[in-house]
């Protein structure tokens, strides 16, 4: 996949729009993983099994998905799990985990990665099922 932060063009006829660009950069696709090591499929592997402790912390407003495409413990949530920590810790390692890896394996310079966070963050807030915590890219928490 060809991974450019190049603000994207819209052409008219002869002429060529950029008040869009900040649009379409957000818009634009997430990079891929070219190659599957161990350490990627085992963070990919980790990361599936977290998914319903995730999802019922999430559920119990125990934690929110971060504008930095991390999760982050939430104050106001109620039966949270003890392991709350541990798990947010185990996910956020192994979400940075790949995406340095995706980062690399671009050949992205290392100060992307920030994009590619945002990028990511894009995708999980549409992704949040409705009454989820998310931060919006101000900063500021809502429910979905």
């Amino acid at each position: 996949m060809n991974w450019s932060w190049e603000p994207a063009r819209e052409r008219t006829g002869d002429t060529i729009h950029c008040e869009r660009a900040p649009e379409l950069i957000a818009e634009a696709q997430v990079p891929e993983l070219k190659t599957r090591t161990p350490e990627v499929m085992a963070a990919i592997e980790s990361r599936r099994k977290r998914v319903p402790a995730l999802e019922a912390a999430a559920a119990s407003l125990c934690l929110g998905e971060t504008n930095q495409a991390l999760v982050e413990a939430r104050p106001d949530g109620k039966g949270c799990p003890a392991n709350l920590g541990e798990l947010v810790s185990a996910e956020n390692g192994d979400r940075m985990f790949l995406y340095k890896t995706l980062v690399q394996q671009n050949n992205m310079p290392p100060g992307d990665i920030t994009r590619v966070q945002a990028a990511f963050a894009k995708v999980r807030r549409e992704k949040a099922a409705p009454g989820t915590l998310i931060q919006l890219e101000t900063g500021q928490w809502t429910k979905k």
